[in-house]
């Protein structure tokens, strides 16, 4: 029990709140309210991340993959010694390979090598988990190959959504955030002075 005057105890992990557009109770634990689907924020979870973003990192994605791919044909092209040696190739092909191998690794926090680099991450909408490598799966190959049917009508249907959620989002139930980083540090401004004796 709190003494008269001191501090409230903090809210235990898992103690129910309210939420903050229909007031009624939710998990704080929850990154939607499971009454009205608004978003609570949580400065540790991330805020979401804006479409601007999210496209730079799809097309990071694939451009990765080429320079990767690119750079280590010309690479070993130099090395090579006749116009018709196919090694240089082989070396291209198996440094796509990696790059594919390193980006299946990533999918199981929930993150492509784009998301990765530009501080996004697919979490579970209502945990707020990493979305884990079999939902990643659902929603980049299913999920993405859906929402490019109809002239990409998928993808543009997160502009108006309320959750930001393109349509491979909705069929994983996944939402994009951007991880939050501390605000730096700043020392705190006292009165002393050097060269000045305190009291």
């Amino acid at each position: 029990m709190p003494a008269p005057g001191g501090p409230a105890p903090a809210e235990e992990e898992g103690e129910s709140m309210e939420c903050p557009r229909c007031a009624r109770e939710i998990v704080p634990d929850r990154l939607f309210c499971i009454w009205c689907d608004a978003f609570i924020p949580k400065p540790a979870a991330g805020v979401k991340a804006s479409l601007v973003r999210r496209l730079l990192a799809t097309v990071v994605d694939p451009l990765l993959g080429y320079i990767v791919f690119t750079v280590t044909l010309q690479i070993a092209s130099g090395w090579s010694r006749s116009p018709f040696d196919d090694s240089p190739l082989w070396f291209a092909q198996v440094a796509s390979i990696a790059y594919m191998a390193i980006g299946l690794l990533l999918m199981r926090r929930g993150l492509t090598p784009g998301k990765w680099l530009l501080g996004e991450r697919v979490v579970h909408k209502m945990t707020g988990e990493p979305a884990g490598f079999w939902r990643m799966v659902l929603r980049e190959v299913v999920g993405k190959a859906v929402s490019g049917i109809f002239f990409g009508l998928g993808y543009l249907w997160a502009i108006w959504d309320r959750d930001a959620q393109a349509w491979h989002d909705k069929i994983a139930d996944t939402v994009v955030l951007k991880e939050e980083r501390p605000a730096p540090l700043t020392p705190a401004r006292s009165g002393f002075r050097p060269g000045t004796s305190t009291p």
